[in-house]
């Protein structure tokens, strides 16, 4: 059975049954709100702040469902997808999947929108609504950005990326970051905010680089070919990684290109990737409960436990800890 909820329903249940709790220090607005019901549990943290919100979603569904929801004004939203694929869209148009682990920046016009979930599966989202005034300041600076401001004052829905593109290992530590802030008052506004404009610029720097595969012909197809080896190389070596010139030396390059042709290709630096491919495994592993944090660190060739631990939390933005008491209740 797939439950379809609407927006107005939502918040008749939160407004009902939903444990929430509103904190204001006169800088950051704080809502945290949690709702158990048939279809699953809903929770979500969000801050307000001068330049717009940041909102924290957390999923568990035990019934497929559809929400479809109304947005009264136009919104731009920096959308990350921190788990399972999730589709999303206009109402009556079939939308768009974006995978786990993968990032936009969205215009969306106001309207009628949808949001599917799958039975048994949990959901994480990190979304930052901005001001519509946010991109004034850049415009005239950058051609991709300016292309997507054009986009907005046409009045229909756009996207910074054509295809939602990964959440890097740079912009994971700053949500991290952000997810755990330790600062009150004026302090964590300042922080949250500048952690925003640091997400941002991310975005936009991997928008660079995307535009710049297939146009500036700086790698040739051979060397292409030897920095998707290197990759795969790291992915199957991971607990035993060698330096990068030994990578470059093994796939037939240097290490010059392959830094660069790493970066140009897949928006991180190659010691990035072999970090993303340690931490998803290890995620991966606790969730399996199968081994103690201390047989996942040596699996994943860390000689010393705190160094995994600290290398976890400041990636995922948790210790280790978390999930294997998640995983002990579930």
């Amino acid at each position: 059975m797939k439950f379809s909820l609407e927006s107005n329903f939502l918040q008749e249940l939160f407004y009902d049954q939903a444990e929430a709790t509103v904190l204001s220090d006169g800088f950051v607005l704080e809502t945290t709100t949690s709702l158990d019901h048939e279809f699953g549990t809903i929770s979500y943290q969000e801050s307000g702040l001068g330049i717009g919100s940041v909102l924290n979603g957390n999923y568990q569904m035990d019934k497929d469902l559809l929400f479809n929801s109304e947005m009264e004004h136009p919104c731009l939203e920096m959308h990350f997808n921190l788990t399972n694929p999730v589709r999303f869209g206009e109402k009556g148009k079939r939308g768009q999947l974006v995978e786990g682990m993968q990032q936009n920046l969205l215009s969306l016009k106001g309207g009628m929108g949808f949001v599917e979930f799958e039975e048994g599966k949990a959901y994480e989202t990190f979304d930052i609504h901005l001001t519509a005034g946010f991109l004034d300041q850049w415009y005239g600076q950058h051609k991709i950005l300016d292309r997507f401001i054009k986009g907005m004052e046409g009045g229909a829905s756009t996207q910074l990326f054509k295809q939602a593109l990964p959440v890097t290992p740079a912009m994971k530590r700053i949500i991290g970051e952000m997810k755990t802030c330790p600062f009150s008052g004026l302090t964590r506004k300042i922080f949250l905010e500048a952690k925003i404009h640091e997400l941002f610029a991310l975005q936009l720097d991997l928008s660079d680089v995307v535009s710049n595969i297939g146009q500036k012909q700086s790698l040739k197809p051979v060397d292409v070919e030897k920095i998707h080896a290197a990759k795969d190389y790291i992915r199957l070596n991971s607990s035993t990684p060698c330096s990068i010139i030994e990578l470059a030396h093994k796939v037939g390059t240097n290490d010059f290109k392959l830094k660069k042709g790493f970066k140009e290709l897949f928006g991180t630096t190659v010691f990035g990737y072999l970090q993303q491919v340690r931490m998803e495994q290890a995620r991966q592993f606790l969730l399996e409960k199968e081994k103690n944090v201390g047989e996942i660190a040596e699996l994943l060739g860390y000689q010393n436990l705190s160094n995994f631990t600290a290398a976890f939390k400041q990636y995922w933005g948790y210790p280790p800890s978390i999930i294997l008491k998640g995983a002990k209740n579930g």
